[in-house]
């Protein structure tokens, strides 16, 4: 087997390709038909391959054409290298930029957002020889790491635009009571808002003044709610799994929630309306220069929401920046 070191040089791109169509016809004559050449110059392109490749790679007679193990690899590769190559083709055809590099996006979790997933879906599709890097984590920290000038874009909970921070409303999130099935109010045929009045609550650590989810407390200050906040969490899953185990009441985003209160454990509590909307932001450095990539992830997710474009279209170039 030729060394790892000198195998690409040695190997003969062409070969690859007449390799695949062997493959695919599974008959060095037809092979022949489709390349337009005389089965001999397949055969021998095959033999040149096989030299270069240190062993069989098709096993062949009258009643059987099969690839070789070693041949079923190499097939496998040759696929890669020419997806990769059809990649290219549509992307120089379409004219649109051949970015590439990686995009790193921090995003709260539980994003739930059907327009965010489809165009997901369409970016990879438009860009596809850029890499995606996502963490999830509380709004607080993504605010905390897009202030200090990370090289990321983010998808959080902003109550506030600052110098530091740009930001544009994407995803409007209502949010409502909740209580888990193991809570009294759970199985009560009818509940009132005067019910919940008394009831220990779950809440997020944001869940206070001046912080991202202030709407929800200046909710229960506004309409008096009594009960004690006995647990905590910072994280949509781990308030879910609170309110699963009967700590109190709570509230959450409703998209977020509509799957629990459909298979059983959580029900939706009054006021039938929800009690506060607060939107998911996409954020950004306004102190540091952004790459094409980011600029185009921007404006391409606005557009999807029906959001203006916080860039012009001149800075799909690059030219544009953050400030």
């Amino acid at each position: 087997m030729p060394q790892p070191a000198i195998f690409a040089d040695r190997l003969h791109w062409g070969l690859l390709h007449t390799f695949l169509v062997i493959a695919e016809e599974k008959s060095l004559s037809r092979a022949a038909l489709r390349l337009n050449v005389t089965p001999s110059a397949v055969s021998h392109s095959l033999r040149r391959l096989e030299e270069q490749t240190g062993g069989r790679l098709v096993d062949r007679n009258r009643q059987r054409f099969a690839l070789t193990g070693q041949g079923a690899l190499l097939h496998e590769a040759a696929l890669d290298i020419c997806k990769r190559i059809n990649v290219l083709d549509t992307t120089f055809a379409s004219g649109v930029p051949a970015i590439s590099g990686t995009l790193n996006l921090l995003m709260l979790s539980t994003l739930v957002s059907d327009t965010f997933d489809i165009f997901l879906t369409d970016f990879c599709k438009r860009f596809p020889l850029l890499a995606m890097h996502v963490e999830t984590l509380p709004s607080s920290i993504i605010l905390k790491k897009i202030g200090q000038n990370l090289p990321s874009l983010g998808l959080a909970l902003c109550p506030r635009e600052t110098r530091d921070i740009r930001r544009a409303p994407l995803i409007p999130q209502r949010y409502a009571l909740y209580c888990g099935r193991n809570h009294p109010l759970f199985t009560r045929e009818r509940v009132t808002r005067q019910d919940l009045l008394a009831e220990n609550f779950v809440s997020f650590f944001s869940d206070q003044m001046g912080d991202s989810l202030a709407a929800l407390a200046e909710y229960r200050e506004k309409h008096r709610f009594t009960g004690t906040v006995v647990a905590s969490a910072n994280d949509q899953d781990e308030v879910k799994r609170l309110l699963y185990a009967g700590y109190g009441i709570g509230c959450l985003a409703d998209d977020s929630a509509r799957k629990d209160v459909l298979e059983g454990r959580l029900r939706r509590l009054p006021p039938e309306k929800g009690i506060a909307d607060v939107p998911v932001y996409l954020v950004w450095s306004g102190q540091r220069k952004l790459q094409p990539a980011e600029i185009i992830f921007i404006n391409g997710l606005c557009d999807a929401f029906g959001r203006e474009r916080p860039f012009p279209a001149a800075g799909e170039t690059g030219e544009t920046h953050g400030a």
